[in-house]
């Protein structure tokens, strides 16, 4: 293995090796094991390694400290194990004004994820966003 895909046109696989696969479906996987982060509380990290928050997002048990994304992982009812690692809980994440409060002195809201709003990728074209009733 140790090679990466470089380019996908819907019906060929480009590789980091110059190879070529032909495939009319290709199915992404990637690393689910979150990078290590230096001078953390080693219980912070969860599930995959990725680092535990509160619903917003902060790392438990600090005040001052924000983490989102794939890096992340919050356990909520809905969501005992963490959201899915997708771009869109990212995405919705970040634009969550909870970081800035501290700084603007906002009144706090936790996160929650929507996932009725999805990003669609699309081989070559603009993505998309598309509103599925839940």
């Amino acid at each position: 293995l140790n090679t990466r895909v470089k380019d996908y046109d819907g019906s060929c696989l480009k590789i980091s090796d110059d190879s070529t696969v032909s495939s009319k479906t290709v199915i992404w996987a990637a690393g689910v094991k979150a990078n290590s982060v230096a001078g953390l509380d080693t219980e912070v990290f969860g599930r995959g390694n990725r680092i535990r928050v509160n619903r917003f997002s902060n790392v438990l048990s600090y005040d001052n400290i924000f983490a989102l994304g794939d890096l992340s992982i919050m356990e909520t009812p809905a969501y005992p194990n963490g959201h899915p690692q997708l771009a869109q809980v990212a995405i919705q994440q970040a634009k969550l004004k909870n970081r800035m409060s501290i700084f603007l002195n906002w009144s706090w809201n936790y996160f929650t994820y929507d996932q009725s709003l999805r990003l669609l990728i699309r081989p070559k074209q603009p993505p998309v966003y598309q509103k599925w009733n839940t």
